[in-house]
């Protein structure tokens, strides 16, 4: 609800959005961006480029679709939003565990990774030196503390 009025506050108070019939709907995987023109879309798309990253969301996890622009002149985007990690990027940071040859067993659980070893601290060195070597944000990754305690 907070969310809802905070979006319509934002469009309302932009001077170049002022009169332009803009649009944000949220969906579960995607943010759909609707507007009168391509200028007011890209307008639109840096609101909420901002917002994101204003709420910690890494920018990479953003994928930018190309906008449809019909021939009135209206113009709609999709901003797909990637959670988790894909099939092949998840069996290589599970390899990349494995070849530094931590005692910590690594495994793959709904698009994350989850690393458990005896003690927290053997899960910590592993989880660093594969987030630095393949170059994943450290929000993908998620060290198992419960079992750990």
């Amino acid at each position: 609800m907070r969310a809802q009025s905070g979006r319509a506050r934002t469009l309302a108070t932009r001077f170049d959005l002022k009169d332009a019939k803009t649009e944000i709907i949220p969906e579960p995987d995607k943010i759909i961006l609707v507007a009168d023109d391509g200028a007011h879309l890209k307008a639109l798309r840096e609101i909420v480029i901002g917002k994101l990253s204003k709420r910690g969301v890494d920018l990479r996890n953003v994928e930018q679709e190309e906008p449809a622009i019909s021939s009135v002149g209206h113009a709609r985007q999709e901003l797909k939003i990637k959670q988790g990690l894909e099939g092949n990027k998840a069996k290589e940071i599970i390899q990349a565990i494995k070849s530094q040859g931590f005692k910590v067993q690594s495994q793959l659980q709904d698009r994350q990774i989850r690393v458990t070893g005896k003690r927290k601290t053997t899960c910590k060195p592993s989880f660093s030196s594969c987030a630095v070597a393949t170059s994943v944000s450290r929000q993908t990754l998620k060290i198992s503390e419960t079992e750990q305690r």
